[in-house]
């Protein structure tokens, strides 16, 4: 199955095998370090970054742009190039199309991934990816893709001992649920039942796509160590042919 086939589908995809395992303990040992910036999601829950987020950016294009950079050359260091070949690969054979990485009009790359913290308690809410590209520091990349779906992608590094599953809701972003959780994240939680979610807990090692513009989805609390640590990014159809990567 691809994502096109998929486009509809509240399915995932599971790659299993992408990312070596002394690779994954490289990667997480180093974004640990202290010397390593990290990047919280929100003051309102716990999640964190190395690398700036797109979504995160606030506004703050020159500081994404230098982030890229800077997070690129950490993976460079501690994986080589091998690592977004294997990812690119795993990829690329979901998607059924040839992938790159955006630039922007001065030339400077987007990031094609970043690293994904959870600690104990920690989550990332529901929420559609759609909501992204209405943001204005996806300006660019909104002119150089077609509309529709964004798929989201992540490679599992280190599995939490209890929790931490990513959970897919039945629940279309244009849907009346939709609505009424965009007109009231606070009654978010009536709409999307947990016991009702498809949960996906792949093994460490595994890639994993799924539409993340179509349905609610979110990343459920970490209850038990060690922390919840991925390397993700999502994946939009260019104009051009083929797809973007970016984070």
């Amino acid at each position: 199955m691809t994502i096109e086939q998929d486009l509809f589908r509240r399915a995932h995809v599971v790659v299993p095998g992408v990312v070596p395992g002394a690779t994954a303990a490289a990667l997480v040992a180093r974004a640990r370090e202290e010397s390593v910036r990290r990047f919280s999601f929100s003051t309102a829950f716990e999640a964190h970054s190395v690398g700036r987020i797109l979504d995160q950016a606030a506004g703050d294009l020159e500081e994404y742009f230098r982030e890229a950079q800077t997070y690129e050359a950490l993976v460079n260091d501690v994986a080589g190039p091998d690592l977004r070949a294997r990812v690119f690969a795993a990829l690329a054979t979901v998607a059924g199309g040839p992938l790159s990485v955006p630039a922007d009009r001065d030339g400077r790359p987007y990031a094609w991934s970043t690293l994904r913290w959870l600690p104990r308690g920690g989550v990332i809410p529901p929420h559609c990816e759609r909501e992204q590209m209405e943001q204005p520091t996806h300006a660019e990349l909104r002119a150089q893709t077609t509309p529709g779906a964004i798929w989201s992608w992540y490679a599992l590094l280190a599995a939490p001992g209890r929790g931490g599953e990513l959970a897919l809701h039945d629940v279309r972003w244009d849907s009346p649920q939709g609505r009424a959780i965009y007109a009231d994240r606070g009654a978010a939680r009536q709409h999307l039942p947990v016991a009702r979610a498809d949960r996906v807990a792949p093994a460490a090692g595994s890639l994993v796509v799924f539409n993340g513009s179509l349905h609610f989805h979110e990343v459920l609390a970490v209850e038990e160590g060690p922390d919840r640590w991925t390397l993700g990014g999502f994946l939009l159809r260019r104009r051009a042919g083929g797809y973007f990567v970016f984070s």
